[in-house]
């Protein structure tokens, strides 16, 4: 085959390329991607963010349950330590006592 065939065919497919990519409808389509792409962009960016927001919740919480058992730990080690506990006194019976009960 001749070269110059080949480059007829590309000249013509590059003018036909040319005037499809600036046509209204390639444009029509490249706007309803763009939009598609910002919706999903937009979506991820939420679900970031309630990830986000949900870490930071367990972090709160698990220091505020780390300083508590801190403060626990802390009362627990500075308590003075008890004494034993008295026994009971036995109960004196007295003589009405005793003979009431007989």
């Amino acid at each position: 085959m001749n070269p110059a065939i080949f480059v007829g065919i590309g000249f013509l497919a590059g003018t036909v390329g040319m005037k499809a990519v600036t046509s209204q409808a390639a444009k029509n389509i490249a706007v309803a991607g763009m939009v598609q792409g910002m919706k999903v962009k937009e979506c991820c960016e939420g679900l970031v963010d309630e990830a986000k927001a949900e870490f930071d919740d367990i972090m709160a919480e698990a220091e505020y349950q780390k300083n508590a058992d801190a403060e626990e730990y802390v009362e627990i080690q500075t308590q003075p330590e008890s004494k034993p506990a008295k026994k009971p006194a036995a109960k004196r019976t007295t003589k009405k006592a005793a003979a009431s009960a007989e």
